[in-house]
């Protein structure tokens, strides 16, 4: 009864996982089982753009929706630190509303909610990176500190989060 039940329990896990591969496979993300993750926490309401395609964009505005801690420690060149909300829009002013706009934090998610809120108040280029921060440095793209010099740190928000930075980086949380 025992054997059975251990095979009973074998086989659902096998057919779970079966179900699964296929809503992991995501060309934008190399690491299947974070691929996984974001297709649940993302909602893809808001244009989304790969780690690869917003390489080849010619001066895009970088807007880092991460807390100030985790934007000092290290960001993508020349980002602009705006925070999760929309609560101080002075920076808007000097973004006109057709330009590239390239929205991220450490995966996606808050940076999603702030590229939907742009697109609302009219920036029509607004993308959100798809994999955020993590998938940025997962893809061997330089990070930069508060000095602007290059680093191998990146906040990863908290310990459970650290498991999808998969580049040697060292990652650090409060």
């Amino acid at each position: 009864m025992k054997n059975k039940a251990s095979f009973v329990i074998s086989f659902m896990a096998f057919g779970i996982v079966l179900v699964l591969i296929p809503l992991s496979i995501d060309s934008r993300i190399e690491n299947p089982i974070y691929a996984l993750v974001l297709r649940i926490l993302l909602s893809e309401s808001i244009d989304q753009i790969s780690v690869s395609e917003a390489q080849q964009l010619q001066a895009p505005i970088w807007l880092d929706t991460r807390t100030w801690p985790e934007y000092e420690i290290s960001h993508i060149k020349d980002a602009i630190w705006v925070g999760e909300s929309l609560s101080d829009k002075s920076f808007l002013d000097t973004i006109a509303k057709t330009q590239t706009i390239v929205v991220y934090c450490s995966i996606g998610y808050r940076s999603e909610n702030l590229s939907y809120n742009l697109t609302r108040l009219g920036y029509t280029k607004t993308r959100n990176l798809y994999g955020g921060i993590f998938e940025w440095v997962n893809q061997k793209y330089p990070v930069y500190n508060q000095c602007a010099i290059p680093t191998k740190r990146i906040h990863s928000y908290n310990k459970f989060w650290k498991l999808w930075v998969s580049a040697p980086t060292e990652t650090v949380w409060e």
